[in-house]
């Protein structure tokens, strides 16, 4: 029984995490329509890169559901994972590089969407390659109630051990 709660729970993970990517940009382009606000490169960038992030964090889901589902553990092509790290942080270099010699928004609801969506990349990118943001379950509060600090990620941990 608890291996299949642990395969429903990732497929949760990795289906909103792919939701997700379509979602969020068309609630935004719909507010920004009902707004009457144009949508400026400055926000279309942060949604780019918000996106990237989420497909990424959406395939590491379903690739250790399917790892488990298969019997095999954790797969190798995690391992795949140990340069997109990097390719991610200079993408973000990147991208706040050029919010810093384009601060210009198109409107109020473009400056709104590059913060919001920026801000959500940079925790996503956090929240898989380095610590995890997410508590929504006992143990995960539990651990951070008993060591009062942040875990490290699963894919961390496993980029470590593999």
């Amino acid at each position: 029984m608890l291996k299949q709660n642990l395969q429903k729970r990732l497929k949760h993970l990795y289906v909103v995490e792919l939701l997700n990517v379509a979602w969020l940009p068309l609630c935004f382009y719909w507010v920004a329509r009902v707004l009457n606000q144009p949508i400026g490169p400055n926000s279309i960038l942060s949604i780019l890169l918000c996106c990237i992030f989420l497909v990424e964090g959406g395939v590491f889901w379903l690739l250790i559901s399917r790892g488990i589902a298969q019997g095999k553990g954790y797969s190798r092509s995690i391992t795949a994972f140990r340069p997109i790290r990097k390719v991610n942080l200079a993408l973000i270099l990147a991208y706040l590089l050029y919010l810093g010699l384009n601060f210009s928004f198109y409107s109020f609801i473009d400056g709104v969407g590059t913060f919001i969506f920026g801000t959500l990349a940079i925790l996503e990118h956090i929240n898989y390659f380095e610590y995890q943001l997410m508590y929504d379950n006992r143990n995960d509060l539990r651990y951070l109630r008993r060591y009062g600090r942040l875990k490290r990620s699963r894919l961390s941990r496993l980029l470590h051990q593999l």
